[in-house]
């Protein structure tokens, strides 16, 4: 029975995930205050306490609410489904604002955090998912930012700003204008360090950088532990790549045993990257990772 439920979820997601822009189309004809009530009768509860909100009945869908209108996951999946479209980052099926609010409908990707799993995996296991995630991510990073952003960073798919280190994430900021631009709001003495580290830091390049890669974000289908989706595209942004290698490797909550262990001890990024991330590291004034 529970195959069959879990192969019946797949086809109605894939269905879901190649019609998605005909239902966007369609929901459009429909108010938004109607799209919510309807939705709020298929709702089950919320998944961990956060404002992420699974249908019933098998339907593959989930609802995410955001308390801002600018730089959320409706604007991330948008602009991912369209340059990156892949069966492991959920598809945009919905999305509107109320009072505020917006929230955002897309397709439940299957399998459970790593987080919940993570202890019953061997240290082989959780490297061959560490390489997965990395596999997508440098996937991504090959998507070219599109020309009207100009290079900058910090900057949404939305073309808004983020929540910063700054203000320890409490606020967004407005983009910067370059990667020098993007130092100089988390290193305070930043005009004061040597051309040389200077060169290293801005030698890096902007890619699309997913910020929150803990463990609950990883799904992973419980009975061989592989890979099957990553969740939580909401912060990601046009950032730097050694970003990344920043949030990974900072120990936090959903960041902790082998899965920070392989990030921090096991995997090496290219040398001009471990560089980057190396001299920042010693002269950062703010964490990174939220």
């Amino acid at each position: 029975m529970g195959r069959c439920a879990d192969a019946l979820s797949a086809v109605c997601r894939l269905f879901l995930t190649s019609c998605a822009p005909i239902f966007r189309n369609i929901l459009l004809c429909v108010s938004s205050q109607r799209r919510l009530r309807l939705y709020h009768l298929l709702l089950g509860p919320s998944i961990d306490g956060f404002p992420v909100y699974p249908f019933r009945f098998g339907i593959p869908l989930v609802l995410k609410q955001t308390n801002r209108t600018v730089s959320t996951e409706a604007h991330a999946l948008l602009s991912l489904n369209k340059l990156f479209p892949h069966p492991l980052i959920p598809t945009l099926i919905d999305s509107f604002q109320i009072d505020g609010v917006t929230w955002t409908l897309m397709t439940k990707l299957p399998g459970c955090g790593l987080d919940e799993v993570h202890e019953n995996l061997t240290d082989d296991q959780i490297t061959l998912i560490c390489g997965q995630v990395l596999t997508v991510m440098r996937d991504v990073w090959r998507v070219p930012q599109p020309s009207e952003l100009g290079g900058q960073v910090m900057v949404s798919a939305s073309g808004h700003g983020l929540k910063t280190p700054r203000t320890f994430f409490e606020f967004i900021g407005k983009p910067r204008a370059s990667i020098a631009d993007c130092f100089q709001t988390v290193i305070d003495d930043w005009d004061d360090q040597p051309p040389a580290v200077k060169e290293v830091l801005t030698n890096d390049r902007v890619v699309w950088v997913h910020v929150d890669l803990c463990m609950r974000n990883i799904l992973v289908t419980p009975h061989d532990g592989r890979l099957s989706g990553i969740v939580d595209w909401e912060d990601s942004a046009w950032l730097l790549r050694s970003w990344l290698l920043h949030v990974q490797r900072q120990l936090r909550l959903g960041c902790a045993g082998y899965w920070w262990h392989y990030w921090n001890n096991e995997h090496r990024f290219e040398p001009e990257l471990e560089a980057a991330y190396s001299a920042a590291n010693e002269i950062l004034s703010f964490y990174l990772a939220p």
